[in-house]
């Protein structure tokens, strides 16, 4: 379970890391 939440924990940071630099793309 442990795991599992850390994994997920990830996935959301790499995508609003993803979604941050789509903002960025469209900003510029």
């Amino acid at each position: 379970l442990f795991l599992l939440g850390m994994a997920w924990f990830k996935a959301v940071k790499d995508q609003q890391r993803h979604f941050l630099r789509i903002e960025i793309a469209i900003a510029t």
